[in-house]
């Protein structure tokens, strides 16, 4: 049935977006028309293995490329063993250090107005990261790699079963971290390159996200714009911004939650090191 035995499953807000377009320039990869699929999530497993075939090419290596999947892997983990009996799984995973990576995605949620639209979950919403998690001290889990892994992955799956890459290196070295990808799937290299505004970054209001969302799920539209010079000169200087700088104190704060789960990832296996300057 061609079941997808690929996976880029996370973590959102590391360059996701970026790696899908890029592979979409690969001729013998197979990537569905939207970026993020989900299926093995509650929202859409049950649309049936049908949908999810019907939503890939009919030839080509097909990759799932759904980062939300690393974090809710206490569902969807067991969902991808089920489905794939016989086969053995790849999966890969970029991670971001963790203090940027949740803050990236707070400052995302929060200009998405994804917190208003959940009043009952967040009845009050600090405007600034620390305040916040104060009061859902639980939204700091998702930037617990090692914990997340170890739990729900590594008891479905084997380490082998998995490429971890940092999205640091990933976006100063792209070439060298794209062809690691691509030997890890046992896909035959090839240069890969997109455009400027196919890089997921932070817009500048919440009304840019709404037009975004729109133009997403509009691919004809979607196509023309990124073929625009105007519109990445545009994209690039006008319509997105740089992530806020969390002050010195609240990366302290926040290190300090983060740091055991951190050296648990830097001897775990001996597989990585990260190099990321709040845990030198």
């Amino acid at each position: 049935m061609h079941i997808p035995r690929l996976f880029h499953i996370g973590t959102q807000k590391a360059g996701s977006s970026y790696l899908y377009n890029l592979l979409k320039g690969h001729p013998d990869i197979a990537l569905s028309k939207f970026q993020k699929l989900n299926f093995y999530y509650s929202k859409n497993f049950h649309r049936g293995t049908q949908w999810y075939l019907d939503s890939f090419p009919e030839t080509g290596q097909r990759i799932d490329t759904s980062p939300i999947y690393f974090r809710m892997g206490a569902e969807v983990a067991p969902r991808i063993k089920a489905a794939l009996t016989n086969q053995s799984p790849l999966f890969l995973l970029i991670i971001r250090n963790p203090i940027d990576y949740v803050h990236s995605h707070f400052q995302m949620n929060l200009r998405m107005g994804y917190f208003k639209n959940h009043p009952a979950s967040y009845p009050r919403i600090p405007k600034q990261l620390t305040e916040f998690v104060k009061l859902y001290p639980d939204y700091l889990q998702i930037g617990l790699y090692s914990t997340i892994l170890k739990k729900y992955w590594l008891t479905q799956f084997d380490e082998n079963q998995f490429k971890i890459l940092f999205f640091e290196e990933f976006i100063n070295n792209t070439e060298q971290a794209v062809q690691a990808i691509l030997e890890f799937f046992n896909i035959p290299a090839h240069k890969l390159d997109t455009v400027a505004s196919s890089q997921n970054k932070l817009l500048k209001s919440p009304f840019m996200y709404t037009v975004r969302n729109r133009i997403i799920h509009n691919l004809s539209l979607k196509n023309r714009l990124k073929k625009s010079r105007l519109f990445n000169y545009v994209y690039t200087h006008f319509l997105t911004t740089k992530l806020p700088q969390l002050p010195p104190e609240d990366r302290t704060q926040l290190r300090d939650y983060f740091h055991k789960d951190v050296e648990e990832l830097k001897s775990y296996m001996g597989w990585i090191t990260p190099k990321w300057q709040d845990f030198t």
